[in-house]
């Protein structure tokens, strides 16, 4: 997560002090937070995007056209 710019520090440098700051403090920001939340996203889509439409079950029928939407 730290190569990919998603934490606080964005990692250490060459040169830079051994130790530093916490994994959690590291995890606690906005960038990490807006990827996990399109991540989870991304993720409720795919499943949904994989239930048979079935006319016996409208819900997914609902969710498939929610998706459609966003």
């Amino acid at each position: 997560m730290q190569q990919r710019g998603l934490t606080s520090s964005r990692g250490r440098k060459v040169g830079d002090p051994a130790g530093g700051m916490s994994w959690l403090n590291e995890l606690e920001c906005a960038r990490t937070a807006t990827w996990a939340c399109q991540a989870a996203r991304d993720i409720i889509a795919a499943v949904i995007t994989m239930l048979p439409q079935d006319p016996k079950m409208p819900i997914i029928s609902h969710f498939h056209y929610w998706l459609t939407q966003i």
